[in-house]
């Protein structure tokens, strides 16, 4: 029961994500962006969220020059023709998270292209890593040194807590819907409820595993980043992405 909402809240926040891609024209900007995505959402039933939508223009979408909590959220930045673009959003559907990571280009960018099948190799490798039951800590270092070894920046360890990873599944119920810092109440109460050291896959993480994360994997090149963000759900006999039907592995037309 529980794989089929987490499905449907990720279905929804990766539909979300493409439709917007596709609209985006030269001049529209991070916060424009972000704005519809949300709407979009609260068009299709949503009044919560786990946090707003976020969009990364550019050399933005690597975290450069990102000092503080406020540089995360979308700026005035202006979309280019043929920049690379990473739309983020995490609403909660019938209770449940469904946080999501896309990145895509609208013009072929051959970079973009390499960059997404390694991400590709990331993916196979984490769960591969959960099969064995490594411990967390060391999936966070490993993929580090992957990255590093085909010398690509680690984008994920600018996170807040340097993060590749976070516990999602049935938010913790509040009638507020305030937020801050893009994340809504629901956000914090269910980090708080699981305990912010297990709840977080950090280098440093050493908390059982089981349960439904959202994994992150977000390097870094010279003029943008790339990243993807999907649900592994972890039990004690198996370990599984919720779908292989993702944009990152089946690129929507129009879509780079």
């Amino acid at each position: 029961m529980e794989k089929e909402k987490l499905l449907k809240a990720q279905n929804l926040s990766y539909n979300c994500a493409v439709e917007i891609a596709k609209e985006i024209r030269d001049g529209w900007t991070e916060k424009q962006t972000a704005k519809l995505m949300d709407t979009y959402l609260k068009d299709h039933g949503i009044k919560t969220f786990f946090h707003t939508s976020f969009a990364w223009f550019g050399p933005r979408s690597a975290f450069y020059g990102i000092k503080h909590y406020l540089d995360f959220l979308p700026k005035k930045q202006v979309y280019q023709d043929g920049d690379v673009v990473i739309l983020d959003t995490a609403p909660i559907v019938d209770g449940y998270i469904g946080d999501i990571g896309f990145t895509f280009s609208k013009v072929p960018n051959e970079e973009l292209k390499k960059a997404r099948e390694f991400l590709v190799k990331i993916r196979t490798m984490i769960r591969s890593s959960f099969l064995e039951k490594k411990p967390t800590s060391i999936v966070w270092q490993d993929v580090d040194k992957m990255i590093a070894e085909h010398s690509y920046t680690n984008c994920y360890e600018r996170y807040p807590f340097s993060v590749l990873g976070h516990r999602v599944g049935k938010a913790k119920a509040h009638n507020w819907n305030s937020f801050a810092f893009g994340f809504g109440i629901q956000a914090y109460l269910t980090t708080l409820a699981g305990g912010i050291k297990e709840s977080l896959l950090t280098k440093n993480h050493a908390s059982k595993p089981v349960g439904a994360w959202a994994i992150e994997p977000h390097i870094g090149l010279k003029d943008f980043g790339a990243k993807f963000e999907e649900i592994l759900l972890v039990t004690e006999d198996s370990v599984e992405w919720l779908t292989d039907e993702v944009p990152h592995l089946n690129l929507p037309q129009g879509l780079y």
